[in-house]
């Protein structure tokens, strides 16, 4: 089931996608966190954006894992809201 995505979900798909390449890990939720500007404990922001694109199959999630993400997806014909 596809969900909206806002322009901050595609920011962060752009810098998970970018980490994956570059470190060939994703980052933690703090690092993510940090990259957005949004304070530590507010880490259910980030776990809201992951959930948005996990729905539009552009991530997956490996339970258990720190770093477990995958890229799935890419952004070809993935609209967003912009209300975000």
């Amino acid at each position: 089931m596809t969900e909206p995505l806002f322009p901050k979900d595609i920011e962060l798909f752009n810098f998970i996608r970018s980490e994956i390449q570059v470190k060939h890990f994703a980052p933690t939720l703090i690092e993510m966190t940090e990259w957005m500007g949004i304070k530590p404990k507010s880490l259910q922001t980030i776990i809201t954006r992951l959930r948005r694109l996990e729905a539009n199959d552009l991530i997956e999630r490996v339970p258990g894992r720190e770093r477990g993400i995958v890229i799935t997806g890419d952004l070809d014909g993935v609209g967003f809201d912009n209300h975000g």
